[in-house]
Protein backbone atom coordinates (compact mmCIF):
# COMPACT_ATOMS: atom_id res chain seq x y z
CA UNK A 1 0.00 0.00 0.00
CA UNK A 2 2.03 2.96 -1.34
CA UNK A 3 1.53 6.51 -0.11
CA UNK A 4 1.97 9.97 -1.59
CA UNK A 5 3.25 12.37 1.06
CA UNK A 6 3.71 15.38 -1.25
CA UNK A 7 1.38 18.26 -0.43
CA UNK A 8 1.86 22.00 -0.72
CA UNK A 9 -1.67 23.21 0.00
CA UNK A 10 -3.41 23.81 3.29
CA UNK A 11 -7.15 24.02 3.85
CA UNK A 12 -8.80 26.97 5.54
CA UNK A 13 -12.14 27.86 7.11
CA UNK A 14 -15.15 28.90 5.03
CA UNK A 15 -15.11 32.47 6.35
CA UNK A 16 -11.64 32.97 4.82
CA UNK A 17 -12.86 32.36 1.25
CA UNK A 18 -12.53 35.58 -0.74
CA UNK A 19 -15.74 37.19 -2.01
CA UNK A 20 -14.33 38.34 -5.36
CA UNK A 21 -12.53 36.79 -8.32
CA UNK A 22 -9.06 35.60 -7.28
CA UNK A 23 -7.39 37.66 -10.01
CA UNK A 24 -9.12 40.82 -8.82
CA UNK A 25 -8.20 40.00 -5.22
CA UNK A 26 -4.53 39.69 -6.18
CA UNK A 27 -4.80 42.95 -8.13
CA UNK A 28 -6.22 44.74 -5.09
CA UNK A 29 -3.35 43.51 -2.93
CA UNK A 30 -0.67 44.48 -5.44
CA UNK A 31 -2.48 47.73 -6.29
CA UNK A 32 -2.37 48.93 -2.69
CA UNK A 33 1.33 48.11 -2.62
CA UNK A 34 1.86 50.00 -5.89
CA UNK A 35 -0.03 53.07 -4.69
CA UNK A 36 2.05 53.32 -1.52
CA UNK A 37 5.29 52.97 -3.48
CA UNK A 38 4.22 55.58 -6.06
CA UNK A 39 3.37 58.12 -3.35
CA UNK A 40 6.69 57.54 -1.59
CA UNK A 41 8.77 57.76 -4.78
CA UNK A 42 7.08 60.93 -6.00
CA UNK A 43 7.39 62.52 -2.55
CA UNK A 44 11.09 61.70 -2.53
CA UNK A 45 11.57 63.09 -6.03
CA UNK A 46 12.64 59.71 -7.42
CA UNK A 47 10.20 59.18 -10.35
CA UNK A 48 12.80 57.22 -12.36
CA UNK A 49 12.35 54.42 -9.83
CA UNK A 50 8.70 53.93 -10.81
CA UNK A 51 9.47 51.26 -13.48
CA UNK A 52 11.23 49.21 -10.79
CA UNK A 53 8.22 49.69 -8.52
CA UNK A 54 6.10 48.33 -11.37
CA UNK A 55 8.23 45.16 -11.43
CA UNK A 56 7.74 44.81 -7.67
CA UNK A 57 3.98 45.24 -8.15
CA UNK A 58 3.84 42.45 -10.73
CA UNK A 59 5.73 40.06 -8.48
CA UNK A 60 3.48 40.92 -5.52
CA UNK A 61 0.47 40.08 -7.72
CA UNK A 62 1.94 36.65 -8.49
CA UNK A 63 2.69 35.98 -4.82
CA UNK A 64 -0.81 37.05 -3.76
CA UNK A 65 -2.27 34.64 -6.31
CA UNK A 66 0.03 31.81 -5.15
CA UNK A 67 -0.93 32.41 -1.51
CA UNK A 68 -4.61 32.20 -2.43
CA UNK A 69 -4.05 29.01 -4.41
CA UNK A 70 -2.01 27.26 -1.74
CA UNK A 71 -3.65 28.50 1.47
CA UNK A 72 -7.09 30.04 0.89
CA UNK A 73 -8.70 28.06 -1.95
CA UNK A 74 -9.60 24.81 -0.20
CA UNK A 75 -12.03 24.70 2.73
CA UNK A 76 -11.55 22.01 5.39
CA UNK A 77 -14.50 19.65 5.80
CA UNK A 78 -15.17 17.17 8.56
CA UNK A 79 -12.59 16.76 11.31
CA UNK A 80 -9.61 17.02 8.89
CA UNK A 81 -8.87 13.29 9.28
CA UNK A 82 -8.05 11.41 6.05
CA UNK A 83 -11.06 9.85 4.34
CA UNK A 84 -10.84 6.49 2.56
CA UNK A 85 -13.19 5.62 -0.31
CA UNK A 86 -13.53 3.08 -3.10
CA UNK A 87 -14.71 4.12 -6.54
CA UNK A 88 -14.75 3.50 -10.29
CA UNK A 89 -12.76 5.91 -12.45
CA UNK A 90 -15.22 7.78 -14.69
CA UNK A 91 -12.67 10.17 -16.15
CA UNK A 92 -9.15 11.47 -15.72
CA UNK A 93 -7.73 15.00 -16.08
CA UNK A 94 -3.94 14.69 -16.54
CA UNK A 95 -1.76 17.83 -16.50
CA UNK A 96 -0.58 17.00 -20.03
CA UNK A 97 -4.03 17.92 -21.39
CA UNK A 98 -3.91 21.46 -19.96
CA UNK A 99 -2.64 24.48 -21.87
CA UNK A 100 -0.83 27.48 -20.39
CA UNK A 101 -1.76 29.27 -18.15
CA UNK A 102 -4.13 26.49 -17.07
CA UNK A 103 -1.14 24.15 -16.99
CA UNK A 104 0.10 25.99 -13.90
CA UNK A 105 -2.43 23.73 -12.18
CA UNK A 106 -0.22 20.65 -12.35
CA UNK A 107 -2.51 18.40 -10.28
CA UNK A 108 -3.57 15.05 -11.75
CA UNK A 109 -7.30 14.68 -11.25
CA UNK A 110 -9.78 11.79 -11.25
CA UNK A 111 -13.55 11.62 -11.03
CA UNK A 112 -14.87 8.59 -9.16
CA UNK A 113 -18.31 6.97 -9.22
CA UNK A 114 -18.87 5.87 -5.63
CA UNK A 115 -20.71 2.73 -4.40
CA UNK A 116 -23.47 1.80 -4.65
CA UNK A 117 -24.49 4.35 -7.25
CA UNK A 118 -25.32 3.35 -10.83
CA UNK A 119 -23.75 4.97 -13.87
CA UNK A 120 -25.72 8.11 -14.74
CA UNK A 121 -26.63 8.89 -11.13
CA UNK A 122 -27.79 12.45 -10.36
CA UNK A 123 -26.27 14.72 -7.75
CA UNK A 124 -29.36 14.50 -5.53
CA UNK A 125 -29.36 10.69 -5.52
CA UNK A 126 -25.59 10.35 -5.17
CA UNK A 127 -25.49 12.83 -2.29
CA UNK A 128 -28.04 10.76 -0.36
CA UNK A 129 -26.41 7.39 -1.07
CA UNK A 130 -24.50 5.17 1.35
CA UNK A 131 -21.81 4.71 2.38
CA UNK A 132 -20.07 7.74 0.76
CA UNK A 133 -22.87 10.03 -0.37
CA UNK A 134 -22.17 12.60 2.34
CA UNK A 135 -18.81 13.32 0.72
CA UNK A 136 -20.56 14.61 -2.42
CA UNK A 137 -23.42 16.46 -0.70
CA UNK A 138 -23.49 20.13 0.20
CA UNK A 139 -22.33 20.67 3.78
CA UNK A 140 -23.42 23.12 6.45
CA UNK A 141 -19.81 24.32 6.58
CA UNK A 142 -20.09 25.89 3.13
CA UNK A 143 -23.84 26.57 2.85
CA UNK A 144 -23.83 28.64 6.06
CA UNK A 145 -21.38 31.01 4.37
CA UNK A 146 -23.27 31.16 1.09
CA UNK A 147 -20.59 29.38 -0.93
CA UNK A 148 -21.68 28.15 -4.35
CA UNK A 149 -22.35 24.41 -4.59
CA UNK A 150 -22.92 22.83 -8.00
CA UNK A 151 -21.83 19.25 -7.41
CA UNK A 152 -19.43 17.53 -9.78
CA UNK A 153 -21.08 15.84 -12.78
CA UNK A 154 -18.37 13.94 -14.69
CA UNK A 155 -18.68 12.64 -18.23
CA UNK A 156 -17.45 9.24 -19.35
CA UNK A 157 -15.88 10.31 -22.66
CA UNK A 158 -16.23 6.84 -24.18
CA UNK A 159 -19.98 6.55 -23.56
CA UNK A 160 -21.02 10.18 -23.17
CA UNK A 161 -22.89 9.39 -19.94
CA UNK A 162 -22.63 11.89 -17.07
CA UNK A 163 -22.64 10.77 -13.45
CA UNK A 164 -22.25 12.65 -10.20
CA UNK A 165 -18.72 11.91 -9.03
CA UNK A 166 -16.25 12.59 -6.27
CA UNK A 167 -13.38 14.68 -7.59
CA UNK A 168 -9.94 13.46 -6.47
CA UNK A 169 -6.57 15.20 -7.00
CA UNK A 170 -2.95 14.07 -6.82
CA UNK A 171 -1.14 17.29 -6.01
CA UNK A 172 1.48 18.83 -8.30
CA UNK A 173 4.08 21.36 -7.18
CA UNK A 174 3.90 24.01 -9.91
CA UNK A 175 2.28 26.79 -7.85
CA UNK A 176 4.60 26.05 -4.93
CA UNK A 177 7.57 26.28 -7.31
CA UNK A 178 6.20 29.52 -8.78
CA UNK A 179 5.87 30.96 -5.29
CA UNK A 180 9.43 29.99 -4.35
CA UNK A 181 10.92 31.58 -7.48
CA UNK A 182 8.92 34.77 -6.99
CA UNK A 183 9.91 35.13 -3.34
CA UNK A 184 13.52 35.25 -4.55
CA UNK A 185 12.51 37.60 -7.38
CA UNK A 186 10.77 39.89 -4.88
CA UNK A 187 13.91 40.08 -2.74
CA UNK A 188 15.92 41.07 -5.82
CA UNK A 189 13.29 43.62 -6.94
CA UNK A 190 13.05 45.24 -3.50
CA UNK A 191 16.84 45.41 -3.36
CA UNK A 192 16.80 47.11 -6.76
CA UNK A 193 14.19 49.58 -5.53
CA UNK A 194 16.23 50.40 -2.44
CA UNK A 195 19.38 50.94 -4.52
CA UNK A 196 17.46 53.18 -6.91
CA UNK A 197 15.98 55.24 -4.10
CA UNK A 198 19.45 55.73 -2.63
CA UNK A 199 20.40 57.65 -5.78
CA UNK A 200 23.86 56.10 -5.99
CA UNK A 201 23.27 53.14 -8.30
CA UNK A 202 20.41 53.61 -10.73
CA UNK A 203 22.05 51.49 -13.44
CA UNK A 204 22.74 48.67 -10.98
CA UNK A 205 19.17 48.98 -9.73
CA UNK A 206 17.74 48.55 -13.22
CA UNK A 207 19.95 45.52 -13.86
CA UNK A 208 18.73 43.92 -10.62
CA UNK A 209 15.13 44.73 -11.51
CA UNK A 210 15.57 43.18 -14.96
CA UNK A 211 16.97 40.00 -13.41
CA UNK A 212 14.04 39.87 -10.99
CA UNK A 213 11.60 40.28 -13.89
CA UNK A 214 13.31 37.52 -15.88
CA UNK A 215 13.19 35.20 -12.85
CA UNK A 216 9.44 35.82 -12.45
CA UNK A 217 8.78 35.22 -16.15
CA UNK A 218 10.89 32.05 -16.28
CA UNK A 219 9.21 30.78 -13.12
CA UNK A 220 5.80 31.20 -14.77
CA UNK A 221 7.02 29.51 -17.95
CA UNK A 222 8.73 26.47 -16.45
CA UNK A 223 7.10 25.73 -13.09
CA UNK A 224 4.21 23.96 -14.84
CA UNK A 225 6.55 21.07 -15.65
CA UNK A 226 6.52 19.91 -12.01
CA UNK A 227 3.44 17.74 -12.43
CA UNK A 228 1.63 15.13 -10.36
CA UNK A 229 1.02 11.56 -11.46
CA UNK A 230 -0.73 8.46 -10.09
CA UNK A 231 2.74 6.95 -9.95
CA UNK A 232 3.39 9.32 -7.02
CA UNK A 233 1.19 6.95 -5.02
CA UNK A 234 2.69 3.82 -6.58
CA UNK A 235 0.01 3.23 -9.22
CA UNK A 236 1.31 1.83 -12.54
CA UNK A 237 -1.60 3.24 -14.58
CA UNK A 238 -5.27 4.19 -14.37
CA UNK A 239 -7.78 3.05 -16.98
CA UNK A 240 -11.13 4.54 -18.01
CA UNK A 241 -14.02 2.73 -19.63
CA UNK A 242 -14.11 1.57 -23.22
CA UNK A 243 -17.04 2.27 -25.52
CA UNK A 244 -19.07 -0.57 -24.01
CA UNK A 245 -18.90 1.05 -20.57
CA UNK A 246 -16.46 -1.47 -19.07
CA UNK A 247 -12.77 -1.67 -18.26
CA UNK A 248 -12.27 1.25 -15.86
CA UNK A 249 -10.03 0.89 -12.84
CA UNK A 250 -11.61 0.40 -9.43
CA UNK A 251 -9.55 2.36 -6.93
CA UNK A 252 -9.21 2.71 -3.21
CA UNK A 253 -8.25 6.32 -2.44
CA UNK A 254 -7.45 8.15 0.78
CA UNK A 255 -7.19 11.92 1.02
CA UNK A 256 -8.15 15.13 2.75
CA UNK A 257 -11.85 16.02 2.38
CA UNK A 258 -12.25 19.63 1.26
CA UNK A 259 -14.48 22.04 -0.63
CA UNK A 260 -12.78 23.59 -3.65
CA UNK A 261 -13.59 27.30 -3.93
CA UNK A 262 -11.19 27.75 -6.84
CA UNK A 263 -13.83 28.31 -9.52
CA UNK A 264 -16.76 29.94 -7.73
CA UNK A 265 -15.92 33.42 -9.06
CA UNK A 266 -14.45 32.66 -12.50
CA UNK A 267 -15.95 31.56 -15.82
CA UNK A 268 -16.35 27.94 -14.67
CA UNK A 269 -18.73 29.06 -11.89
CA UNK A 270 -18.67 25.81 -9.95
CA UNK A 271 -18.05 24.61 -6.43
CA UNK A 272 -17.84 21.04 -5.15
CA UNK A 273 -16.32 18.75 -2.55
CA UNK A 274 -13.27 16.62 -3.28
CA UNK A 275 -10.38 14.63 -1.84
CA UNK A 276 -7.30 16.83 -2.14
CA UNK A 277 -4.54 15.86 -1.96
CA UNK A 278 -4.50 12.09 -2.39
CA UNK A 279 -2.42 10.56 0.38
CA UNK A 280 -2.73 6.92 -0.65
CA UNK A 281 -4.21 5.00 -3.58
CA UNK A 282 -4.52 1.33 -4.50
CA UNK A 283 -5.99 -0.63 -7.41
CA UNK A 284 -8.59 -3.04 -6.05
CA UNK A 285 -9.53 -6.23 -7.87
CA UNK A 286 -10.53 -6.50 -11.50
CA UNK A 287 -11.72 -3.72 -13.81
CA UNK A 288 -15.28 -2.37 -13.94
CA UNK A 289 -17.67 -4.76 -15.68
CA UNK A 290 -20.70 -2.48 -15.70
CA UNK A 291 -21.81 -2.96 -12.09
CA UNK A 292 -20.40 -3.08 -8.59
CA UNK A 293 -18.89 -6.40 -7.46
CA UNK A 294 -21.21 -8.43 -5.20
CA UNK A 295 -18.65 -8.17 -2.40
CA UNK A 296 -18.15 -4.38 -2.71
CA UNK A 297 -18.90 -3.87 1.01
CA UNK A 298 -16.11 -6.30 1.89
CA UNK A 299 -13.75 -4.59 -0.57
CA UNK A 300 -14.46 -1.24 1.07
CA UNK A 301 -13.88 -2.62 4.57
CA UNK A 302 -10.70 -4.36 3.47
CA UNK A 303 -9.26 -1.20 1.95
CA UNK A 304 -10.20 1.01 4.90
CA UNK A 305 -8.84 -1.50 7.42
CA UNK A 306 -5.64 -1.84 5.39
CA UNK A 307 -5.11 1.91 5.35
CA UNK A 308 -5.78 2.15 9.09
CA UNK A 309 -3.24 -0.62 9.73
CA UNK A 310 -0.66 1.14 7.55
CA UNK A 311 -0.95 4.21 9.78
CA UNK A 312 -0.49 2.24 13.00
CA UNK A 313 2.70 3.36 14.83
CA UNK A 314 3.90 -0.25 15.11
CA UNK A 315 3.51 -0.75 11.36
CA UNK A 316 5.40 2.46 10.61
CA UNK A 317 8.15 1.45 13.02
CA UNK A 318 8.49 -1.91 11.26
CA UNK A 319 8.58 -0.22 7.85
CA UNK A 320 11.34 2.13 9.03
CA UNK A 321 13.73 -0.71 9.76
CA UNK A 322 16.66 -0.99 7.30
CA UNK A 323 15.64 -4.57 6.58
CA UNK A 324 12.27 -3.38 5.30
CA UNK A 325 13.65 -0.94 2.71
CA UNK A 326 14.23 -3.36 -0.16
CA UNK A 327 12.73 -2.78 -3.63
CA UNK A 328 13.43 -5.88 -5.75
CA UNK A 329 13.51 -8.68 -3.17
CA UNK A 330 14.91 -8.99 0.37
CA UNK A 331 17.58 -11.44 -0.90
CA UNK A 332 18.58 -9.13 -3.78
CA UNK A 333 18.72 -5.58 -2.42
CA UNK A 334 17.70 -6.03 1.21
CA UNK A 335 19.68 -6.29 4.40
CA UNK A 336 19.19 -8.50 7.41
CA UNK A 337 19.02 -6.24 10.47
CA UNK A 338 17.76 -9.17 12.56
CA UNK A 339 20.39 -11.94 12.42
CA UNK A 340 18.06 -14.36 14.15
CA UNK A 341 15.49 -13.98 11.35
CA UNK A 342 15.79 -14.63 7.59
CA UNK A 343 15.47 -11.38 5.52
CA UNK A 344 11.85 -11.80 4.42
Amino acid sequence: MATDDKSWTTCTTADKVISVNQYISAAITSGIFAAVMAVVLIAMGEPWCLPIALVVTGIVWILAYCDWWLNNRLVCLGDKSPVSVVGMVISIEPPSEKTWPGSLDSDYSLNLLLPNNPVGVSQAVAGASVPFGYLMAETATTSSHGLLFTGNPAEDKATGVKSEALHVEFEGASIHDLQTVNILALIAALTALAVCMSGVGVVVAYILALLALLAALLGAAFSSSDTASPSDAGLPSIEVNKGDGTGATILGVTGRWVYDAGHIHDSFHEGHNELHPVQQAQILGGPWDGDWPPDIDGIIRGYQDGYAQSQDPLTKSEQARPGSKWSVHPYVDGCNDRPDHPPH
